[in-house]
């Protein structure tokens, strides 16, 4: 079986992508939860631009961090799996 590591890469990319986005939301309902200070919503307007930045700013982070983490694991992967399997 030959296993392609690119595609390997792409599948963990695409993955911290979506884990990204989903707690970039899960921030922005928590700021919009916990929002003391008025700085996200008042009675009279919404902040979009501050709830956007900072589901932004979250979901660049996580995606960052756990597409590097896949990365680097499925290269390490790759390269054991290579390493034990005979060559035919």
């Amino acid at each position: 079986m030959n296993i392609k590591l690119g595609k390997i890469l792409k599948t963990g990319w695409r993955i911290a992508i979506a884990f990204g986005f989903v707690v970039g939301c899960f921030v922005i309902y928590s700021a919009w939860q916990h929002n003391p200070q008025q700085a996200y919503h008042s009675a009279e307007k919404i902040e979009w631009i501050n709830l956007s930045l900072l589901g932004l700013i979250w979901w660049l982070i996580i995606s960052t961090i756990v597409g590097g983490i896949t990365s680097v694991c499925s290269i390490i992967g790759h390269k054991i799996y290579r390493h034990f399997t005979p060559y035919t």
